[in-house]
């Protein structure tokens, strides 16, 4: 292992934080165990430290940049946290189970130190990126409705891992219904009239829930409601 001789910058508390790949070292490769689809990292990654004490889970999701992330114990990319570490979606109940994902966590990790990783494939992707650190994320996102002219207009929002646009699904009087999402508001289109509308909205930590985490789907929210499309 490589890992443990990379410098590393610490994350104190969850949130959104920049970084960049360019100058970084370029010592890791591969990441296991498991293997996943053992792709090779041919670029420089940045590497960061966390702590976490018991928590449920904790992770990373990539917002930009051309990075993949993996958490590690510590020092030691040959040591994964195992498939939740994966930028896989590991949820069995999603329609987008064995689906890339820009995530990687730990569920129910022992307390200690772990490691971040951002990789790129090659030299050519280095450059800045951005990313959400979460933890303890066991609350699924909050849904509020906001309007009814023109559509229906839902405000979500979530603290943790934060909301995954990739996850909404709505349908108007049982059909499915297109959705859009901008600035933390989502728009259903429905026509003028009365109409009973079912949204599903999940956050990240969602990709990597399965049966050790009870219950099922505890990080989507479900919002049902009968409005009057104006």
């Amino acid at each position: 292992p490589q890992l443990g001789t990379e410098p590393k910058t610490a994350l104190s508390k969850p949130g959104v934080y920049e970084g960049t790949t360019k100058g970084a070292p370029s010592r890791i490769t591969e990441y296991r165990y498991p293997t996943g689809s053992r792709i090779a990292f041919n670029g420089p990654e940045r590497a960061y430290k966390v702590h976490v004490g018991r928590v449920a889970n904790f992770g990373v999701v990539v917002l930009s940049g051309h990075v993949t992330a993996h958490v590690t114990f510590d020092g030691a990319e040959d040591h994964i946290t195992g498939y939740p570490s994966l930028p896989l979606d590991l949820n069995p109940y999603r329609a987008t189970y064995g689906n890339g994902v820009r995530v990687s966590a730990a569920v129910l990790p022992a307390a200690g130190t772990y490691d971040v990783v951002f990789d790129t494939r090659a030299a050519t992707d280095a450059g800045p990126f951005s990313f959400r650190l979460w933890v303890n994320d066991k609350t699924p996102p909050r849904l509020k409705l906001k309007s009814v002219r023109g559509g229906i207009s839902v405000a979500a929002t979530d603290a943790g891992s934060g909301v995954d646009p990739s996850s909404i699904h709505a349908t108007i009087d049982g059909d499915a219904a297109t959705t859009t999402w901008r600035g933390g508001v989502i728009h259903v289109n429905a026509r003028p009239g009365r109409h009973t509308l079912v949204l599903h909205v999940a956050d990240y930590q969602e990709t990597k829930n399965m049966e050790d985490v009870p219950p099922i789907l505890p990080n989507t929210a479900t919002l049902r409601l009968r409005v009057k499309v104006s």
